[in-house]
């Protein structure tokens, strides 16, 4: 769980009756402090991805809500570099989500980031042809779902 925040994700899959062996990464110590009291048979930690040196498909899923949106002025780059490395690090696949450049708020963003489906999803079908991308949920918002073939 890239960006895990409290570990939000490993309760809610847990709720859902999901037992999973739970990995999670924030850049905040302070976050992950707490995500750790919160979840302590989970492993979580303080970082960026590129701080780890997992090796390739080290995990099942890796997942990524909300921590791409940050505003970097770098075209992107950092997002891709962030998206071809969770890849490279699944066994089964990638889910993340980004705010939607095509939604008229978006235009006046300062702090955030937002971004074009379809030239994220062309992107993520150079790394996998089993590349979808969902937009039907807000108006805002897109997730991009990549599985291994």
């Amino acid at each position: 769980d890239v960006g895990c925040g409290f570990g939000d994700l490993k309760g809610f899959l847990q709720g859902q009756g999901m037992a999973v062996a739970y990995t999670g990464i924030d850049l905040s110590p302070e976050i992950v402090a707490k995500a750790k009291e919160l979840h302590p048979d989970a492993t979580i930690s303080a970082g960026e991805l590129s701080d780890f040196d997992w090796p390739a498909q080290s995990f099942d899923w890796v997942l990524l809500s909300g921590t791409l949106n940050w505003q970097l002025n770098d075209d992107g780059d950092y997002a891709r570099q962030t998206i071809r490395r969770m890849f490279e690090l699944c066994r089964k696949g990638v889910a993340f989500n980004m705010l939607n450049a095509r939604h008229p708020e978006m235009k006046s963003l300062t702090d955030l980031v937002a971004f074009d489906p379809d030239a994220m999803l062309a992107f993520c079908s150079q790394i996998t042809p089993d590349s979808r991308c969902r937009t039907d949920y807000l108006d805002n918002d897109f997730t991009i779902y990549m599985r291994c073939i």
